[in-house]
């Protein structure tokens, strides 16, 4: 429910502010005078679009406002989605002449988007031209289906796994046409790769004995040299260090220098026994080197290649492996498909169920508001709902729906955006709407002027329209016709100055004036003025 609407600068409006009933609220004006932005001005709180032609002439910057109260069943959608702490919420938006806006929900941020989410279900505007959704059958087949409390969870359940199947079937259906190809390349690379049976490391280990083999005979001919020296060695300091052990035995200053040349000694001839033995097979063999080098091209061949390390070649191998021994696509297509098909005929077999049930709704809402047609002076009229089948199932199944309108017994039926005439359409759109309110969800309806092209002798039946409409949500009216401004809980004129706009709630004697000035034409009649205390005293006796 909307209860406060603020702006600032919009249009030929320095500043406005309206304070809103929870039933039927009146705005009335000559044209011209600025009924529509009041309108607009609500719109963009509701997230519509703004334009730099609307920030008032003289100023940088517009300014507009709302504060709602959410019904329980809107809180329980928005409480978490936007954090809220309580029921009330607060929109601002700023615009600036430059282009730059900003917007607000509670002094926080917010993003258009969700801005316009928000907006559309918390008020719809309905005119003649947008005729309460005549021209989107998805929103009237959502309408219906909260009107005759249909409930789409087990039909969504099996929609939304038939549709998974399908998109992922269609996934594998573009796999299996690449995978012939890709699969044919791997298996050639894995191929190649098995033949090269390269294993990690191996390149290190080439390289070293590559490194060996290639300085066989320096390495042998340096053995020999060293193994000479050391024997060399060990042998003429052996007599020495005996004979000098002997001499000095008593003299122990010296034995642990002694004792040091004696190990230098047995360390040089076991340093010769192990370098012998470590290097005895190293020799000359042409034939390993031949064989080494030619692994060793092998491998810096592959790594180039594939431009890849010897890790991450290793590991290539092991995803083509991987890849190869998974199951074609075609195994999991074919049984994919097998699934969707079921799931296919249970949506349909649910889909049909939900045709029957809509069609059953269907003539409860067209009798009612077939009811409130005749109570409209359009008893000759036949409403209908006209639900056909799609061949393609949807998330709402397979129907279709179309408004329907017979204006005469031999005529065929038409939508009524087709068949109606402006008076015609704005009652069929009050007799919808009432019928309707609850099913909309909104807990502001906001009516443009519907009653234009209405005589005045359809003023009570649709003045007591909006009266029952207004007891199920609130509502805000811009009208032309007395009796319907006379109904209002509240009655705000739009008048226009010299220089500028300004919009007011009437007071008693105010409201009498102007509704005078819409019977006939002047505010001081008093013919005018009786029927307008008549018409208030009479529908204020109707609230009672």
């Amino acid at each position: 429910m909307l209860l406060q609407l603020e702006f600032k600068n919009l249009a030929t409006f320095p500043v406005a502010r309206l304070e809103f009933s929870q039933g039927l609220n009146i705005l009335s004006g000559m044209s011209g005078a600025g009924k529509s932005v009041l309108l607009k001005a609500l719109g963009l709180v509701l997230g519509g679009r703004f334009s730099q032609k609307l920030i008032r002439e003289g100023q940088d910057k517009a300014e507009v406002s709302a504060l709602f109260i959410l019904e329980p069943h809107l809180l329980e959608v928005w409480r978490d989605r936007l954090d809220l702490k309580g029921d009330e919420i607060l929109i601002q938006r700023q615009f600036r002449r430059e282009g730059r806006s900003i917007n607000y929900l509670n002094d926080a941020m917010i993003g258009s988007d969700t801005l316009q989410q928000l907006g559309a279900t918390l008020a719809q505007t309905l005119d003649q031209d947008e005729a309460l959704g005549l021209r989107d059958p998805w929103l009237q087949l959502q309408w219906l289906d909260t009107y005759g409390e249909i409930h789409l969870e087990t039909y969504r359940d099996v929609y939304r796994k038939w549709k998974s199947g399908q998109d992922r079937l269609q996934e594998l259906q573009r796999e299996v046409k690449t995978q012939s190809q890709q699969r044919q390349f791997m298996e050639f690379q894995y191929e190649e790769l098995r033949k090269i049976n390269l294993r990690e490391g191996e390149l290190a280990e080439l390289e070293e004995e590559h490194q060996l083999l290639a300085h066989s005979v320096e390495i042998d001919e340096s053995v020999a040299v060293l193994c000479e020296v050391s024997d060399t060695f060990s042998n003429a300091a052996m007599r020495p260090l005996e004979q000098l052990l002997r001499l000095l035995k008593d003299h122990a200053q010296f034995s642990a220098l002694i004792e040091e040349g004696r190990s230098l000694q047995i360390e040089a001839e076991e340093w010769s026994r192990a370098l012998r033995a470590s290097l005895s097979n190293m020799e000359a063999d042409p034939a390993r080197l031949m064989e080494v080098e030619t692994r060793l091209r092998e491998l810096r061949s592959a790594l180039k290649k594939f431009h890849m390390s010897e890790a991450e070649l290793v590991a290539h191998v092991s995803e083509l492996e991987l890849q190869l021994t998974k199951p074609p696509a075609e195994i999991e297509m074919q049984k994919l498909e097998k699934e969707v098909a079921e799931l296919e005929v249970k949506a349909r077999q649910q889909a049909l169920k939900l045709d029957q049930w809509r069609g059953k709704v269907a003539l409860q809402l067209s009798a009612e508001i077939n009811k409130r047609l005749a109570t409209l002076e359009m008893d000759g009229d036949r409403f209908s709902i006209q639900i056909s089948q799609e061949q393609v199932l949807g998330p709402k199944g397979m129907s279709k729906i179309d408004f329907l309108l017979k204006p005469t017994a031999e005529g065929p039926s038409m939508t009524l955006a087709e068949c109606a005439s402006g008076g015609e359409r704005s009652r069929a759109l009050l007799a919808i709407s009432s019928a309707l309110a609850k099913s909309m969800k909104s807990s502001l309806l906001v009516f443009d002027e519907i009653d234009t092209n209405i005589g005045s002798r359809l003023g009570r039946p649709i003045s007591e329209a909006f009266l029952s409409l207004a007891e199920a949500t609130q509502v805000i009216c811009v009208t032309h016709l007395a009796p319907v401004a006379a109904c209002g809980d509240k009655h705000f004129m739009v008048e226009k100055g010299t220089q500028h706009s300004l919009v007011r709630e009437l007071l008693e004697q105010e409201r009498l004036s102007e509704l005078a000035q819409m019977i006939a034409g002047e505010k001081n009649s008093k013919s005018a003025l009786e029927q307008a205390e008549h018409m208030l005293k009479q529908y204020r006796g109707c609230r009672a």
